[in-house]
């Protein structure tokens, strides 16, 4: 799968159209459009901007996978986020783990009685 069609496959798949994500990039509509059609190949910068206005890594968008993306699939906010949580000690890991597990149990639906 080359970058192009990839590009297409993660737009059709987070709903994002042509325009929106020129206006999100910075990158004009029609050189999308020949990203999308192969006829000319993103930059690195491009790819960079194009996988944050998307919100997935620019790996996402080179690996020429088909979706489902894999488990590399991270934004580089959540790759920060995990750096920052890896740079943690013990207790601090422990409060942070407390918080995700406390906020999950509210999303949780109860069962009925």
């Amino acid at each position: 799968m080359t970058i192009g069609q990839k590009l297409d496959e993660v737009m059709s798949w987070k709903g994002v159209q042509q325009k929106p994500l020129a206006n999100a990039t910075g990158i004009s509509q029609s050189m999308i459009s020949e990203y999308v059609r192969d006829v000319r190949e993103p930059s690195l910068e491009a790819l960079r901007k194009l996988a944050a206005a998307l919100d997935v890594s620019p790996w996402v968008l080179m690996n020429g996978d088909p979706l489902p993306v894999t488990i590399y699939d991270i934004t580089e906010d959540e790759s920060l986020m995990l750096a920052q949580y890896r740079s943690l000690d013990a207790e601090e890991r422990e409060t942070v783990d407390h918080v995700l597990r406390t906020l999950n149990r509210r999303k949780t639906p109860k069962p009925p009685l």
